[in-house]
């Protein structure tokens, strides 16, 4: 379970590597990216709250890589 979490936040970092190797993320929705993020933040605290560890650890990767999308968007 743990696997499918990595993996499906996965996407998250292609993104990024994308955008800061580029400097370019004028084709990203930053609202988008924010709902992504606070969904990702609740899912994280509902984790932590019922010690899921797939759930945790998905949320986790998730979150930093979100993250570093809203700063690359600010950024570029």
């Amino acid at each position: 379970m743990i696997l499918i979490s990595i993996i499906g936040n996965f996407a998250f970092y292609v993104q990024a590597f994308k955008t800061y190797y580029y400097k370019d993320a004028s084709s990203l929705s930053f609202l988008s990216y924010l709902i992504s993020f606070v969904t990702i933040t609740l899912w994280l605290s509902y984790g932590i709250y019922i010690k899921n560890t797939p759930l945790i650890v998905g949320n986790i990767l998730g979150f930093i890589g979100s993250l570093i999308i809203l700063i690359g968007i600010l950024i570029f």
